[in-house]
């Protein structure tokens, strides 16, 4: 088949279809951050396996602040709507502040700290939001 047709035919399979994604709950932006500090520890000592460890015992000594479930009732069935909503873009964006600056942190820092979870949490003041040690101090 030419490939102008089938690009057609691709076409047309999304039209039909429409625009659709998938909602991700906010919390994914904590599971984010486990996996960018796993990412600048491999890469200040380029050890996975402690990379890996550090990523489970983050995990497991803190707790996300961020919501699982995905709710929004202006779009029920993951239509993508227009941007409309700048002030909830902005939030997003700034708590992802967090997730960026794991993955900035000095590596002189992270062979020193890294293992300790506040630390991670001590990087951004938005941090704060996104999650907190499991005990309840942040």
């Amino acid at each position: 088949m030419p490939c102008h047709r089938r690009s057609g035919a691709l076409g047309l399979v999304l039209l039909l279809t429409g625009c659709r994604y998938r909602l991700l709950p906010e919390s994914r932006i904590c599971d984010d951050l486990a996996f960018a500090l796993s990412e600048r520890s491999y890469v200040c000592d380029g050890d996975g396996t402690a990379a890996n460890d550090r990523h489970d015992a983050f995990v497991e000594a803190t707790r996300c602040l961020l919501p699982d479930e995905v709710e929004d009732p202006y779009n029920p069935n993951g239509i993508l709507p227009a941007d409309d909503k700048p002030e909830e873009r902005a939030r997003i964006e700034r708590l992802y502040d967090c997730v960026r600056a794991a993955r900035a942190a000095e590596c002189t820092d992270v062979a020193a700290e890294g293992d300790d979870p506040a630390f991670w949490l001590g990087l951004d003041p938005a941090c704060a939001e996104v999650a907190e040690l499991a005990g309840g101090a942040r």
